[in-house]
């Protein structure tokens, strides 16, 4: 019986994944290959706000008329959600570069101040180089 638990919560786990990873656009990440700007969160961004509002008309009943109120009032909310997705994967994508700096210039300053030869500093200083290279 706790096998049979385990199975159905590793099963879950991996739907969950799955669903995440193919809403948020990470599959968009691994064919555009080392390129992150900004036209692979626009893209990202449109496709995470496209499943959102997806899953908002099919699991929220609402009406189905075309009226121009209506119309409207989606417009708004796929706007609202587009903004706020693409808020958020800028900021991610804008932390990463700022890591990125602050550990080059880690590098930049060890090797100015020569604490890369200094036991403390060498092994991360020398990881650092071997992986950019």
């Amino acid at each position: 019986m706790r096998n049979a638990i385990r199975w159905v919560g590793r099963s879950l786990r991996s739907v969950w994944a799955v669903a995440i990873w193919g809403a948020s656009g990470e599959w968009v990440l691994k064919l555009a290959g080392p390129s992150n700007g900004g036209d692979i969160i626009a893209l990202r961004a449109v496709l995470t706000t496209t499943a959102i509002a997806g899953a908002y008309y099919v699991l929220v009943p609402h009406r189905t008329s075309a009226s121009s109120a209506s119309v409207d009032d989606n417009v708004k909310l796929f706007g609202a959600v587009f903004a706020g997705v693409y808020a958020a994967l800028y900021t991610r994508f804008a932390s990463q570069w700022g890591y990125l700096a602050n550990v080059y210039g880690f590098i930049d300053d060890a090797f100015i101040l020569h604490l890369a030869a200094k036991e403390s500093f060498a092994g991360a200083v020398s990881s650092s180089c071997a992986r950019s290279s």
